[in-house]
């Protein structure tokens, strides 16, 4: 029988990451706001990756949330110097995602579609993981492979087939 006392793992991820922003806001002297704390929920309540804009679109759609995307983009900052949100170029778009340590990826790029898949792969995550740089202590690491998606690829085939 389950309690009304248990909290499930987002729930307890998002709690993780507000303790993690209030630090680290402390420690920068950094205001607490309720606006920082309900786009870092939002951020941890998302599925894979985003843009500002799908971010804006999402906090006003899901949550009834009014920001500027100024207000967005600052508070993305110092997520990312809070090592909460994790900034990536794929392919010509910026994009973020919630740092994960806990499910390490990494990411295909169709560079005909624009197509965006994760992968996780054992061995390559702790081959990259063990790998030692004198002077550097690795957080985490962002690993994207540019290509052709297969759906591409069917369709530069068939178009072939038909010339």
């Amino acid at each position: 029988m389950t309690s009304i006392c248990e909290v499930t793992m987002e729930e307890q991820v998002i709690e993780v990451g507000k303790q993690e922003l209030t630090r680290y806001l402390t420690r920068h002297n950094l205001r607490k706001t309720q606006e920082r704390y309900a786009m870092l929920e939002a951020i941890f309540s998302m599925e894979g990756h985003f843009t500002v804009d799908a971010f804006y679109e999402y906090l006003e759609e899901k949550f009834s949330f009014h920001v500027s995307k100024a207000t967005i983009y600052s508070n993305l900052e110092i997520f990312m110097r809070a090592n909460l949100v994790v900034k990536l170029q794929l392919g010509t778009m910026t994009m973020y995602e919630r740092l994960d340590v806990l499910h390490p990826h990494y990411h295909l790029v169709c560079m005909n579609c624009g197509k965006i898949m994760e992968k996780s792969n054992k061995e390559l995550h702790e081959s990259l993981i063990s790998t030692k740089v004198r002077g550097f202590s690795a957080l985490y690491y962002s690993l994207c492979m540019y290509g052709t998606c297969s759906a591409c690829a069917r369709m530069k085939k068939n178009n072939k087939k038909k010339q």
